[in-house]
């Protein structure tokens, strides 16, 4: 299962972090849901495919040469290690308010720019963050480029109920529906929605015509009455109305292009024994 701060993981894991319970207590203190050890071992595997033994040495030691640097771009992990440290707590910081995370998230789902998400929430929050800021914790933390529909499914059920509700709602509805969700300003389409009413009593009115009872005629005509009184009502405001109703608003998520080395078996396989060693050996030290 991709996740949105696939990148973030893939971080950690060149500052050393080998270790799934260490990786895990990095991602709690930014309320980031934990992984297993199988998704450590698929993106640290990608990392040591990608990098030279050198880098992999540098790695393991944490000193690092001329050349660490170099190949941290070549990893796109770059920013995370020489952004200004000031810089870096303001992002970090991000995650400590929910709010404003959760409606940076939603709007980012929705494919809205950085620069024009920076303006909204700025605005509503009275927050100062600038566009490199989300720019970065875009790419690190939260990238629903990354994921596909079927990432989606699985990583909604280890998400909590609001974030479930605002991540669900990206997937499905447009964007005013999203910032509407959001206690953001957002505009409304009364064609579109009066639209949405007439087609339910539409439905409402053949329903109860098909059970032919006393009390269902009774139901029909008066969803016959209110569909006609919403037929006039939609014609009025569609005709002023340029929204194309016929045009279903879906969001399609891709992995990104950048092609990436894949590790083979002998790699995975000898960074599964790594990671268990050095598992292995915590516990015992836990246990002392």
């Amino acid at each position: 299962m991709s996740r949105p701060y696939d990148l973030y993981i893939r971080f950690l894991f060149t500052t050393g972090l080998s270790s799934v319970s260490l990786v895990n207590e990095k991602l709690k203190e930014i309320s980031l849901a934990p992984i297993d050890q199988d998704e450590l071992i698929s993106i640290g595997g990608e990392v040591l495919a990608a990098v030279p033994g050198g880098i992999e040495k540098q790695i393991d030691r944490k000193v690092y040469g001329p050349d660490f640097i170099p190949w941290m771009e070549y990893l796109d992990v770059k920013d995370l290690w020489v952004e200004d440290k000031k810089s870096l707590k303001t992002i970090y910081d991000i995650h400590s308010d929910k709010r404003y995370r959760l409606s940076l998230n939603g709007l980012l789902m929705k494919k809205m720019p950085v620069s024009d998400i920076r303006q909204v929430l700025n605005l509503k929050f009275s927050a100062g963050y600038s566009e490199q800021q989300l720019d970065i914790y875009h790419r690190f933390f939260f990238n629903p480029e990354r994921m596909r529909r079927s990432d989606w499914v699985s990583y909604l059920k280890v998400c909590d109920p609001q974030e479930r509700h605002i991540y669900f709602t990206a997937l499905s509805s447009g964007l005013e529906e999203v910032k509407a969700e959001l206690d953001l300003s957002a505009s409304v389409s009364v064609s579109e929605e009066l639209s949405k009413l007439l087609r339910k009593s539409l439905n409402k009115a053949n329903y109860y015509m098909k059970i032919s009872t006393k009390e269902a005629n009774f139901e029909a005509r008066s969803w016959i009455d209110t569909a006609l009184k919403l037929t006039d009502k939609y014609e009025k405001y569609r005709s002023a109305d340029s929204t194309d109703f016929s045009k279903s608003l879906q969001m399609e998520f891709e992995y990104i292009d950048n092609e990436f080395p894949v590790p083979d078996e002998a790699t995975l396989t000898a960074l599964n024994s790594k990671l268990k060693a050095k598992e292995e050996i915590e516990d015992k030290d836990q246990e002392r």
